[in-house]
């Protein structure tokens, strides 16, 4: 798998950050609130996408540490401030894009920025509930501990088959088989039962397996980390 940013995430970067110069420029000579809402949205995602980019120049760098040690017990997680600071920005973003709409009497953007800024909002409220999934990986003696809010499960090291490396959602990620399905479903721990009754963690596998023809897919961006260090401290097991 290509590790670093490529053509297209400095292409969007670039992109990104002239639109956001333009308008700044806009608000300097017309002072009109279009030109903060156009700053606020190109600026702000720009940004964001800028972090994606950082995590895959943090992956390339990691190519050269020669000695990656993997602490036990320890829960890799992301953040979960990016994904606050991402929902206060759909909240500021949105109302002021509906305002802007509304002064070029354009009713589709209005009811878009409405709902752009509604949906940061119920995230906001969604994070505070502690309903978010907070996905997280565990180095284990046995093995890696796969889990989330809802449930979690032990990939043992000896149960791997086989690790590939490819690309989901547009990120470095890492593709297990296993040798036994039961084996990894008998290590399962389920927190928040679901009224029928199934497994949340059959169903991951069996569309992990429809879509990739893997068992587990994990995409190490959205646990604070990044392939190479992942990768690495996984070999050290």
């Amino acid at each position: 798998v290509r590790l670093g940013p490529t053509l297209r995430d400095w292409f969007v970067i670039v992109s990104g950050a002239l639109f956001t110069v333009a308008c700044i420029f806009m608000i300097a000579k017309t002072n009109e609130l279009r030109g903060y809402a156009f700053t606020a949205f190109f600026g702000g995602g720009t940004a964001f996408y800028g972090w994606a980019v950082w995590g895959k120049i943090q992956a390339q760098r990691a190519q050269s540490f020669d000695d990656v040690r993997a602490i036990g017990s320890v829960r890799l997680q992301a953040n979960p401030r990016f994904h606050i600071v991402m929902a206060l920005w759909l909240c500021v973003t949105g109302p002021l894009l509906a305002l802007a709409a509304i002064e070029r009497s354009n009713p589709v953007m209005t009811w878009g920025g409405w709902i752009v800024g509604g949906f940061g909002v119920f995230l906001l409220i969604w994070h505070a509930s502690g309903r978010s999934a907070q996905p997280f990986l565990q180095f284990e003696p046995e093995g890696l501990r796969i889990g989330q809010r809802k449930y979690s499960f032990l990939l043992a090291w000896d149960n791997i088959a086989t690790v590939t490396t490819g690309m989901r959602l547009e990120h470095p990620a890492l593709f297990f088989t296993v040798h036994n399905r039961a084996q990894l479903l008998a290590t399962s721990v389920i927190h928040i039962p679901r009224k029928d009754g199934t497994s949340p963690i059959v169903e991951l596998l069996e569309a992990n397996r429809l879509y990739y023809e893997r068992d587990i897919v994990i995409i190490p961006f959205q646990y604070g980390t990044n392939i190479t260090l992942l990768a690495k401290s996984i070999q050290t097991y």
